[in-house]
C-alpha cells in the first residue's frame, strides 16, 4: 500500500509540476558599500554642513556671552567691524513686535516650520536634488534652527540681559552708520536665501534654454520630413507618359499572309 501511495505521489507530480515544492531562488547579497563610497555619499548630501555651521552659531554665542558683559563693546578693526554684545527679541536685523511674549511665540514658530519644510523637502527630494540645491537647504537649516534655540532655551538670566531672545554680536560700521548687529546664524539664513535665488534664476535660464533647443530640433525635424516627403511624391508627366514609346507587337498584315500563303492545288 505505501509504494502505490507513492506512485500516485509521482504521477501527479508529473501531472501537475506545480505540487512540487520548487527551491526558492536565493536572491544575490547586496553589495557592502566601501568606506571612500560612505565617506563621499556623507559628502555630498551636506548634512555635515549643517553640523559645521550649527556648531560655529553656538560655540561663538556662547564664547560672547561668558566673556563679555551685555552691551559691551570690543574693536577688531576701527571704525569698521566691532563685537557687541546684545540680545535681539525680535527677529534678524531688528524687526520686533514690541511684545516679548508674541515675539517668542510667532518667531519661535516661524523658525520651526520653516525647519520642518525644509528637512521634508530635503528627505523626500533627496535623489532629485543637485548639490547645491542640497548645500543651499543646510545652510539655510544651520541658520534656522540656530536661532531657535536661542529663543526656546536662553532665558534672560542664562544671557545676563534684559531680555530673552537672540545673542547678536557682529557689528560693522561705514561711517557714522552701524549696520544692525547680527550673529552666525543670521549669516546663514541671508547667504542661503541668496544661494537659492541665484539657484532659481539658473534654473530658470536653462529651462528656457532647453526649451528653445526643443522647439528649434522639433521644426528642424518637420521641416526635413516635409522635404523627404517632397522628394518621394512622384513628378507630374512622369506617371504613365512612357507607355506610348513601347513599342506594339502586331500579326502580319493580310497581304503579307496571302503572300506567304501556300498555292492550293487547282
Amino acid at each position: 500500500m505505501p509504494k502505490k501511495k507513492d506512485e500516485t505521489k509521482e504521477v501527479e507530480a508529473w501531472v501537475s509540476p506545480e505540487v512540487v515544492d520548487q527551491p526558492k531562488q536565493e536572491e544575490p547579497p547586496k553589495e557592502k558599500k566601501s568606506a571612500r563610497q560612505i565617506t563621499w555619499a556623507c559628502f555630498v548630501s551636506f548634512v555635515w554642513l549643517f553640523v559645521l555651521l550649527f556648531v560655529i552659531d553656538i560655540v561663538s554665542k556662547t564664547v560672547v556671552k561668558n566673556n563679555m558683559a551685555y552691551g559691551e563693546t570690543v574693536t577688531l578693526i576701527e571704525n569698521f567691524l566691532h563685537i557687541h554684545y546684545t540680545v535681539n527679541d525680535g527677529m534678524a536685523w531688528g524687526i520686533d513686535t514690541n511684545n516679548d511674549l508674541a515675539n517668542q511665540i510667532i518667531f519661535s514658530s516661524i523658525s520651526i516650520i520653516a525647519a520642518i519644510i525644509i528637512i521634508v523637502v530635503y528627505c523626500v527630494r533627496y535623489k532629485h536634488l543637485n548639490k547645491f540645491v542640497k548645500a543651499t537647504l543646510m545652510v539655510i537649516l544651520a541658520g534656522c534652527i540656530g536661532n531657535m534655540v536661542d529663543r526656546l532655551f536662553y532665558s534672560a538670566e542664562y544671557l545676563s540681559a534684559p531680555t530673552r531672545g537672540v545673542v547678536d554680536f557682529i557689528s560693522f560700521q561705514f561711517g557714522n552708520y552701524y549696520f544692525p548687529t547680527f550673529n552666525v546664524a543670521d549669516s546663514c539664513l541671508v547667504i542661503g536665501v541668496i544661494m537659492l535665488i541665484i539657484w532659481l534664476f539658473v534654473d530658470e535660464y536653462k529651462t528656457n534654454k532647453r526649451e528653445k533647443e526643443e522647439k528649434a530640433a522639433r521644426k528642424k525635424a518637420k521641416e526635413e520630413a516635409m522635404m523627404a516627403s517632397a522628394q518621394d511624391s512622384p513628378v507630374e508627366g512622369e506617371t504613365s507618359g512612357n507607355s506610348g514609346d513601347v513599342p506594339i507587337k502586331t500579326g502580319p498584315s493580310s497581304e503579307e499572309g496571302s503572300q506567304d500563303e501556300t498555292p492550293r492545288d487547282q
